[in-house]
C-alpha cells in the first residue's frame, strides 16, 4: 500500500482507508478481503435539498398602515427647499356705519390683518448599498437598488402623513388631530343600550352623524347647509359600523347619501385613540375658501448618489409644516367612546 505510505507521509491520515486510486494505476486496487472497492467519501441518498426548491420570484411585502391625512384636508407646496417658516395672513372685515347725512362724515370702514407663523419639519433618510451586496441580491433576483429606494419614499411618505396628523412638538407646527383651533368634541347621543357604536341601532348611529352635522352648521351661521359638500373622517374601528341597518333594511350610509349627497368617507387609522374613537365631519370649503390644508415646503428631494470606494449612498428627504386651519368654525367633530 504504497500510496497510504505517501499519505501519511504527507501528514494526511484517512480512517478505514483500504486503497487509493491513481491515475498511474492499470487496475483497479481491491480489498483483499472482500474483491470490492472500498468507498473513501460519505454515503448520500440524494441531491442537495437546494435544488429541489422553488423560489417564489414575488415577493410578498409587509403592509403599512394606509396615510389618509389628505384624504381629509388636500395637501399643497407653501415655500421651497430654503424656507425655514411660513406666514399667511387672517383678514378680518371691521368698522362701522352711521345714518346718512349730506355733509356728514361719520362710520368708518377698517380692516384687520393678523399674521400667523408655521414653522417646517424637514427630516430625512438614507439609501446605502455596496457592491457585493447588490451582486449576491442580484443572484436572487432581487432589486436591491430600487427596493432600498422604494423603501426610503415610504418612510418619507408615513413620517409626512404623521405630521399631518400630530404635528411636531416644540414648533408652531400642529397636526388634524391637535391644531389649538379646534372646537371641542361634542359628546354622543345617548342610545338605548349605551352611546358606543357596536351597541347602538343603525338610527342612533345616524342621529350621532345628524348631530355633529347640525352642529357645523349652526356655527357657520348658514353659510354651510345640507347642500354644501362634505367630508367625514371616520376611524378605522367605526366605519363598519355605518352599514349596519335598521328594521327597514336601511343602513347608516344610505340614510347619509340619502341626505347629504356630497358627503364623501373617509377612514383615518389615526382617529382610534386611547379615549375613544373619533368622528370629523368637515365643510371642505366655505364660500370658496379652503377649511384647512396639509402644508409642505417640499415633499420629496433627493440627493446625487456619492460613489464611495465599493459602495454608494443618496440623502432623501422632506419638508413639512403640517395642518393649517383657517376657518375653524366649518369643522364638528365628536369621540364616541
Amino acid at each position: 500500500m504504497k500510496y497510504r505510505e505517501t499519505l501519511e507521509n504527507a501528514g494526511i491520515t484517512i480512517s478505514g482507508l483500504k486503497g487509493v486510486f491513481s491515475p498511474k494505476d492499470k487496475g483497479v486496487v481491491l480489498d483483499a478481503d472482500t474483491g470490492i472497492p472500498t468507498a473513501i467519501t460519505h454515503a448520500n441518498v440524494g441531491v442537495p435539498v437546494e435544488l429541489l426548491t422553488y423560489f417564489d420570484p414575488k415577493a410578498i411585502e409587509v403592509l403599512t398602515a394606509p396615510r389618509n391625512a389628505t384624504l381629509l384636508f388636500s395637501d399643497t407646496v407653501k415655500g421651497d427647499w430654503a424656507t425655514e417658516r411660513r406666514k399667511y395672513r387672517l383678514s378680518e372685515v371691521g368698522g362701522n356705519v352711521a345714518s346718512y347725512g349730506d355733509f356728514s362724515e361719520n362710520g368708518q370702514a377698517d380692516i384687520n390683518n393678523e399674521f400667523i407663523g408655521q414653522d417646517y419639519f424637514r427630516f430625512q433618510t438614507m439609501v446605502k448599498y455596496g457592491d457585493l451586496e447588490t451582486a449576491r441580491n442580484g443572484a436572487a433576483k432581487i432589486s436591491l437598488v430600487s427596493d432600498k429606494q422604494r423603501s426610503a419614499s415610504t418612510l418619507i411618505n408615513i413620517m409626512s402623513n404623521r405630521i399631518y396628523m400630530y404635528g411636531i412638538s416644540g414648533l408652531d407646527c400642529y397636526g388634524i388631530l391637535n391644531h389649538p383651533l379646534l372646537p371641542a368634541n361634542l359628546t354622543p347621543t345617548a342610545g338605548a343600550n349605551g352611546t358606543g357604536w357596536d351597541v347602538k341601532t343603525a338610527n342612533e348611529i345616524y342621529d350621532d352623524i345628524l348631530k355633529v352635522v347640525s352642529d357645523l352648521i349652526d356655527k357657520s351661521s348658514s353659510l354651510i347647509d345640507a347642500n354644501s359638500k362634505f367630508k367625514m373622517g371616520v376611524s378605522s374601528a367605526l366605519i363598519a359600523y355605518l352599514n349596519k341597518t335598521n328594521q327597514f333594511g336601511i343602513s347608516v350610509l344610505d340614510l347619509i347619501k340619502k341626505n347629504y349627497a356630497g358627503m364623501e368617507i373617509a377612514p383615518i387609522p389615526e382617529f382610534s385613540t386611547a379615549t375613544g374613537d373619533l368622528v370629523y365631519i368637515i365643510a371642505p370649503e366655505v364660500i370658496g375658501q379652503l377649511t384647512g390644508e396639509c402644508v409642505a415646503s417640499q415633499k420629496l428631494r433627493t440627493f446625487p448618489t456619492i460613489p464611495e470606494a465599493s459602495s454608494y449612498k443618496q440623502k432623501w428627504a422632506a419638508a413639512i409644516g403640517g395642518f393649517s386651519l383657517y376657518i375653524p368654525f366649518a369643522i364638528s367633530r365628536m369621540l364616541v367612546s
